[in-house]
């Protein structure tokens, strides 16, 4: 068995012409609203968290970041939850 070549050789098929993958600026939904916006490797989504609620403690669920009006997420993203100051989105977990 040959070891991998590392040039690369582009494909060609002279039955098919390729086919073409548009570039999209920003994606957004039917509505015009941004989507797409979480990172992939965000480790606070889906997180379960306790959170206080009036003289309450209650347990929540991180859903997703917030998103400002004109699209962007609030806040800047960091691995250090303690200086990460993303503002995300939750909700309370029912109380059985």
């Amino acid at each position: 068995m040959e070891p991998p070549s590392d040039s690369f050789t582009e494909y060609d098929d002279v039955d098919e012409d390729p086919w073409i993958i548009p570039e999209i600026d920003d994606p957004v939904d039917a509505s015009g609203k941004a989507i797409d916006q979480q990172l992939m490797y965000d480790q606070l989504i889906d997180a379960e968290i306790t959170m206080q609620q009036d003289d309450n403690l209650k347990n929540a669920k991180v859903i997703g970041r917030s998103v400002v009006p004109d699209g962007r997420t609030a806040g800047a993203y960091h691995n250090n939850p303690i200086l990460n100051s993303v503002i995300y989105d939750i909700k309370f977990l029912a109380v059985n």
